[in-house]
């Protein structure tokens, strides 16, 4: 029989992982700001990002000054093209995001789609920073043109991040961000069905754990207890990967192998929780509901809204929560 648990000021909801692509659910430590809503205070003059779901302004948070010196050196002579290539306009995208600046990241990546309409590339990541700025349905035309682009050829391209270093393949993180819209919307089934095909294009076992992480929340959160057990039990404990990340963390709990306390402090103020902390009580509060402490689960879900982390999957999931939906547990 189905249990009803009323979390906080809404109810506590559905469904991957820091994602997007795995490492952007752990936002950078020099990110200092909190947004609106949050109980601290923002310079009048600093940019509106976007706007959370329960209609508070998301402002762009400060990076260090040395850090956004080395971020502008790279930036300028790309910004001085007259016509960047389709790797250039994703190369200063990135160097936006790192920079904090979302809605310039997603200008730069409608001109650049304008000039390459059948970038799968561009339409992939401008996809993915409509879901950090919480315009979703935007979102979703962006993602399934990107997987019609695709197609069958593509498959195996592979993404990079800001430093070089790839990350997966253009259709798995395609895939990933499919998920999540569906997840943000309580469509358990569609979230599922995404973050299945997400572990079965995972060429790395940290997309792997992510998307493995995900799945059992959505999972779990559509009643579908023994599947999701059946996906973290196909997880090993001594898999080969980063093992302090906070969604290896996660699944760990789900598999009894960790206690919550082994990972989060949640007595800890919210003013002194870090992107990890953010991100590793997103499933922590899930497990607990499912496991029956839906208070708990509503204390962590109001301290990750109190974090300035707003541009974490972790955020974006518990702000969609608290402000709309509401979920049967069974």
């Amino acid at each position: 029989m189905n249990a009803q648990f009323r979390l906080g000021t809404a109810m506590l909801v559905f469904l991957l992982a820091a994602c997007s692509p795995v490492e952007t659910d752990v936002p950078p430590a020099e990110t200092a700001a909190a947004p609106s809503g949050s109980g601290l205070e923002h310079p009048v003059e600093r940019p509106v990002e976007g706007m959370s779901f329960a209609g508070a302004p998301l402002y762009r948070n400060e990076v260090d000054a040395e850090r956004l010196r080395e971020l502008e050196v790279r930036m300028t002579p790309l910004e001085a093209s007259d016509s960047l290539t389709e790797d250039g306009y994703i190369e200063l995208g990135a160097l936006y995001i790192e920079a904090n600046r979302f809605r310039d990241a997603i200008d730069l990546y409608s001109r650049g789609i304008e000039e390459h309409p059948e970038s799968f590339k561009l339409h992939r990541h401008r996809g993915h920073r409509y879901i950090n700025v919480r315009e979703l349905e935007n979102a979703i035309v962006d993602l399934r043109e990107a997987l019609r682009l695709i197609g069958t050829e593509h498959v195996d391209v592979l993404e990079y991040n800001v430093d070089g270093v790839a990350t997966e393949t253009y259709e798995h993180w395609t895939w990933y961000h499919i998920g999540l819209y569906h997840y943000l919307h309580g469509d358990w089934q569609q979230a599922a069905a995404a973050y299945r095909t997400c572990v079965a294009t995972a060429t790395r076992n940290q997309s792997r754990v992510g998307s493995s992480d995900w799945l059992y929340n959505a999972l779990r959160k559509n009643g579908e207890h023994d599947e999701a057990e059946a996906v973290i039990a196909a997880i090993p404990v001594d898999i080969d990967t980063n093992r302090e990340h906070p969604y290896f963390k996660r699944v760990m709990v789900y598999k009894r192998e960790l206690a919550p306390a082994d990972v989060l402090d949640i007595e800890k103020p919210a003013s002194e929780w870090t992107g990890f902390d953010a991100t590793a009580g997103y499933g922590i509060a899930n497990w607990l509901a499912f496991e029956g402490d839906p208070e708990t689960a509503s204390r962590i879900l109001q301290k990750i809204i109190a974090t300035p982390f707003w541009n974490s999957w972790a955020y974006v999931a518990a702000d969609r929560e608290l402000a709309v939906h509401s979920i049967t547990l069974p």
